[in-house]
């Protein structure tokens, strides 16, 4: 599939399920979607002029979906790649391999209006959502923290005074065992509310370790998660939310299957001649060190809604976060003794933002200021294990950072149906960093290098829009917006700096409502200017050990078309689809390769990191009645292109264009008090990957992903 004949397609399905809007069912009309991606309330989402989808917990819950990467099969243009523990989002084709410290990601993430700022945090498991919106595009005029790529909105159950809870079980493939829980009422009236969801989730591990000394599988789980909320209503004009979250995680560490290939390739000589051995099955490994993964994430929040008047309310949102995580793992991923990493990082990080919404007449206005002071210290040793005296690199950095930004967002409308949209982001951002570097025989390592490094940046990002609505069932919009993320530093002792990232961007979109509201089509097409875009790259030290340096491309260019369908054909019966065109690609870019230092390659005219250049989303929801209850079966499939781990483009660090089937057939009670839901996902066994890694001196390495999995839950409702 290419261009050519995708812009056609989208032309054609769009005219197609117009055609056939008299045979789309009179009962039945799409549920009214709101969203708060504007920040200004709850809007219709289908009134609302932003390229936004919004999946609801319910959604979430019968697609079995547990964590962001799940999501990927039901948000159109947005991809989850990895580096070991930490998670990469991509929004659109932009977002970021750096998950190091001295870094930010590209494309952001907000838990109940919170910024997460470091990456590992996209890995944890989702507990009882209320929903979540994807908002894609440069985000600078709305939230808090900027971003060039877009924004992923998890929203939590708010308490309410109305009692309900739930306690569900579960058991799948793996062995796995699984229970949750959720309760939710009052604790006085209406003005005290409060909720609780627990979760504790336990499974052996999907790939089989061979090694007679090592442990015996990998890709287990062992976590556990708590989420609570309290809600204080003193008068019908102030309300103040209170939250808190604690996560764990402790089990074997993510691993890569090794090629024994050159990034070229060409048969590795030194796995060669070391006799590493090649295992067939994707889900098999041959590894004599334990790999462990560590972590514990926890945040306190506070929110305040103050309806000052009619025409001015007031937000607050003051939060504390932090993490901590250790891991161990073997870096060549073979039985061969090359190379063992210990990583650990330690965070903390408060936020604050103060929001103002004032609303008159033809005049609506978000203005905000935010704050963010974030330490972090990360420790990185690397044992070298193949060295004829064996050594280490040991290597630690501290980064203290600070954001500090002023917004505003207004929309004026200028006549029923025409609106006009103008806002601006003025950003500065301070960070201070130190390292230190050790090298030497592991039990008294040599200092090499000590720096201490300060920068600071400052921005204007404009925002310019218009809004048209023809009539009540479509809504046109263009907007023309600026996205701005700060530099950051390397943690290597030579050309450790790197610049900002800018991105201009140009959209244009439509949203109609046809067949009296039973289907609903969403467009946007979009150009994106990228200007010294961020890139991550692993290196060899002069030492030997691997390392991962940040450089700036000259520029990038992303040129892309999105169709977004939800429509019931009958009344029991909804369908929910989305094609996505990407063509993004580096304008002038020379990259090296790990252990080339001195060698420039001209990677202009390749295909940025995981942004494929089309995918393809489907799913259907059918409910049946039967006896006291109904039956609920869910079919989704999510096919995408070929897409590359580095800016090379080499065949042996892409996944081919692969697609993933999921499904799960559920029965509910009709006081739906009780439900019972078979699940499967990857029902095909496809075995694909997401990330690779070509530092090793055993060759290429690619990120193993689950296979097929099943499982059976129970939950019942009170």
């Amino acid at each position: 599939m290419n261009r050519q004949t995708l812009v056609p397609a989208l032309t054609t399905a769009t005219l197609y399920l117009t055609a056939l809007t008299p045979l789309f069912a009179a009962e039945r009309e799409l549920e009214e979607v709101r969203v708060t991606a504007t920040r200004t309330g709850e809007t219709l989402l289908q009134q609302t002029p932003i390229a936004v989808t919004a999946l609801s917990g319910e959604t979430l819950r019968l697609a079995n979906i547990k964590n962001i990467e799940g999501m990927t099969e039901l948000l159109p243009s947005v991809t989850v790649s990895r580096n070991t523990m930490s998670g990469q989002l991509y929004i659109r084709g932009v977002g970021t391999n750096n998950v190091f410290l001295g870094g930010d990601p590209s494309s952001t993430i907000h838990q109940d209006g919170v910024y997460l700022s470091r990456p590992i945090s996209l890995f944890n498991e989702l507990l009882d959502l209320e929903r979540v919106e994807l908002v894609r595009g440069p985000q600078g005029t709305l939230y808090g923290r900027n971003s060039t790529g877009g924004t992923l909105n998890l929203m939590s159950k708010r308490p309410s005074a109305d009692f309900n809870a739930r306690l569900s079980g579960e058991v799948g493939s793996f062995e796995r065992r699984r229970v949750s829980a959720y309760i939710n009422g009052p604790v006085k009236g209406e003005a005290v509310t409060a909720n609780l969801a627990l979760l504790g989730s336990r499974r052996d591990g999907y790939i089989d370790n061979q090694h007679s000394a090592g442990q015996p599988d990998f890709g287990d789980e062992n976590i556990n998660s708590v989420r609570t909320a309290l809600s204080l209503t003193p008068s019908a004009e102030l309300s103040i939310l209170l939250r808190a979250d604690l996560f764990q995680r402790d089990e074997s560490s993510p691993q890569y299957k090794p090629t024994l290939l050159n990034v070229d390739g060409s048969q590795n000589a030194r796995a060669l001649s070391d006799s590493a051995s090649l295992l067939n099955d994707f889900h098999s490994l041959n590894i004599a060190t334990d790999s462990r993964l560590d972590e514990t994430h926890s945040g306190l929040s506070a929110t305040l809604n103050w309806q000052i008047n009619k025409q001015l309310a007031l937000t607050s949102i003051s939060a504390y976060r932090e993490f901590d995580f250790d891991a161990v793992l073997d870096s060549d991923f073979t039985e061969v003794e090359s190379r063992i990493s210990h990583v650990g990082e330690d965070q903390r990080q408060l936020t604050q933002e103060f929001q103002l919404n004032y609303k008159a007449g033809a005049l609506t206005l978000v203005a905000g200021v935010f704050l963010f002071d974030e330490s972090s210290e990360q420790n990185f040793m690397a044992e070298l294990l193949d060295f004829a005296s064996p050594s280490v690199a040991k290597t630690r950095g501290q980064l203290d950072a600070q954001a500090q930004a002023i917004y505003a967002d207004a929309h004026w409308q200028l006549s029923e149906r025409l609106t006009a949209t103008a806002g601006g982001r003025l950003s500065h951002e301070e960070k201070e960093f130190s390292q230190l570097h050790f090298f030497g025989p592991a039990a008294n390592p040599v200092q090499t290098f000590e720096g201490d490094f300060e920068e600071s940046w400052s921005d204007f990002s404009p925002k310019l829009g218009l809004s048209f609505a023809v009539s009540e069932d479509t809504l046109l919009y263009a907007s023309l917006a600026q996205g701005f993320k700060s530099g950051g530093f390397n943690l290597v002792p030579e050309g450790n700096q790197f610049e900002p990232e800018e991105i201009t961007s140009l959209e244009l979109g439509a949203k109609l409502a046809l067949a009296d509201g039973r289907i609903r089509i969403n467009l946007a097409s979009f150009y994106y200017d990228y200007s010294d875009l961020q890139v991550s790259q692993f290196e060899v030290a002069t030492s030997g050990a691997p390392r991962v340096v940040i450089t700036n491309a000259s520029d990038a260019e992303i040129k892309g078309l999105e169709l977004e369908l939800v429509a019931y054909p009958s009344p029991r019966w909804r369908l929910a689809g989305a094609l996505s065109y990407l063509d993004a690609s580096y304008k002038s870019y020379n990259a090296q390769r790990p252990g080339a230092n001195t060698t420039d390659i001209d990677v202009s005219g390749n295909a940025l990191n995981s942004a494929p250049k089309h995918s393809v989303i489907i799913s259907s929801d059918f409910e049946q009645p039967l006896l006291n209850g109904s039956l609920n079966y869910r079919l989704s499939y999510h096919w995408q292109d070929e897409i590359f781990f580095t800016p090379f483009n080499d065949p042996i660090t892409r996944q081919g264009a692969y697609g993933l089937i999921n499904a799960s057939l559920s029965f509910e009670t009709q006081n739906k008090h009780w439900e019972l839901q078979l699940y499967g996902r990857n029902l095909a066994d496809k075995e694909y990957t997401n990330a690779s890694q070509d530092f090793s001196p055993l060759g290429v390495t690619l990120a193993i992903t689950e296979p097929r999995t099943y499982g059976l839950k129970l939950s019942r409702w009170f």
